[in-house]
């Protein structure tokens, strides 16, 4: 018997036997880091005046809607996100910007604008 009559069904077999084997072989699930907050090189208040000053720029040079309903409906959602533990300690407002591009921004310290 030739060497070549041995090795081609042995590697027939073990071609199909790792077809069979792989696709049940457990994957290996990445591990989840623990995400914590960032580090921030500003306090709690130079974040706060630096979003005030951000933010009265952004009213100066886009129109900001002024309709109670849709404050007060953006304000509702808005709260309900900025209720984690973290972010309780700023202080937060929503606002719509007339602009037709779908698109939400925020700044430091809690001002976020939606469009």
């Amino acid at each position: 018997m030739r060497e070549e009559d041995l090795v081609r069904p042995f590697f027939s077999l073990l071609v199909t036997l790792l077809m069979v084997v792989a696709p049940v072989l457990p994957q290996q699930q990445p591990r989840m880091r623990n995400i914590r907050p960032g580090w921030n090189m500003f306090s709690k208040d130079q974040d706060v005046q630096l979003g005030k000053e951000a933010a009265a720029q952004v009213e100066r040079e886009a129109p900001v809607l002024r309709d109670d309903v849709l404050n007060g409906y953006i304000a509702r959602l808005g709260q309900r996100i900025a209720a984690e533990p973290e972010a309780d300690k700023y202080p937060y407002t929503f606002k719509w910007v007339n602009d037709p591009n779908i698109n939400a921004f925020a700044l430091p310290g809690g001002p976020t604008f939606f469009n």
